[in-house]
């Protein structure tokens, strides 16, 4: 049975004032906006025993006060994707010590919930081989450089940027790398490069951890964190900053990390990997 908030001492004194002044149950009820049957057991307890206080009522008490709950909660408004260890972890180091049960139920009666991440799915039995067969293929013949491009108009940004920027910093023998987005499999992208001529490699599905640009996604996401943005301006601007800041070193070592992304698959015999 759930347990009922109890009533303050002040709206106690105004039912036995209100009583003193012969005003119906009904009066006292409409106006304090309490229930017939707490008027009632309030009256009879100032009969019985002349006190008005509440009852000490058994079980332990309470863990957290009600500076800790506020504690809680503002650490959940803030992080939002916290988990509750970290929160039982943050607690701790300034001298709150609760369960992570404790912690549940604060966010329960503050009308929060919390929710499970989706696992990643499980990488299915013919992307394995697909996976596994891509890694034991290119871990001895790894490109010395990758095209990634990643836009609504796709197939205008290949027409408009690929060959002239290829051509400058690669030469005329490069190799551009996709994965299996829609806009890349579509019919009308494969015959536009197919008309190129561009040497295209078959990327496995399922395989984010085999792309270093993910990483570099991570990169740029991270430099924006945080960021207070008024329009679609502003952050077009932000973004392009945090883009040009990320360094030749950083993406170096991204692409570096191919021979170990490989090699990570085929010891993982095709399922996903940690990267």
């Amino acid at each position: 049975m759930p347990l009922t908030k109890e009533l303050s001492l002040s709206v106690k004194q105004a039912i036995i004032r209100l009583k003193k002044q012969n005003k119906p149950i009904r009066e006292i009820v409409r106006t304090l906006g309490v229930a017939k049957t707490i008027v009632w057991n309030i009256l009879k307890k100032k009969e019985r025993t002349g006190e008005l206080s509440n009852t000490k009522k058994p079980g332990r008490p309470r863990k957290t006060t009600v500076v800790d709950d506020r504690r809680i909660l503002s650490l959940v408004k803030k992080t939002p994707f916290s988990t509750v260890g970290q929160i039982e972890s943050t607690l701790q180091e300034v001298g709150v010590c609760v369960s992570k049960s404790t912690i549940k139920r604060r966010h329960h009666q503050s009308e929060y919930r919390g929710f499970t991440t989706r696992c990643k799915p499980l990488v299915s039995l013919k992307n394995r081989k697909a996976r596994l067969e891509f890694a034991k293929q290119h871990l001895t013949n790894i490109p010395p450089h990758h095209s990634r491009m990643n836009s609504e108009v796709f197939r205008a940004i290949l027409s408009a940027y690929i060959q002239p920027n290829a051509a400058e910093l690669i030469g005329r023998r490069f190799t551009v790398q996709m994965d299996n987005d829609p806009k890349h499999t579509a019919k009308a992208t494969k015959e536009f490069l197919k008309g190129q001529k561009w040497n295209v490699i078959q990327w496995p599905s399922q395989s984010p951890d085999l792309n270093p640009i993910e990483h570099v996604f991570h990169l740029l996401k991270t430099k924006l964190k945080g960021k207070c943005l008024k329009n679609q301006q502003e952050l077009k601007t932000v973004a392009v900053e945090a883009w040009q800041s990320i360094t030749r070193d950083e993406t170096q070592r991204l692409v570096m990390s191919m021979r170990s992304r490989l090699q990570a698959v085929i010891d993982c015999k095709g399922f996903a990997t940690k990267y």
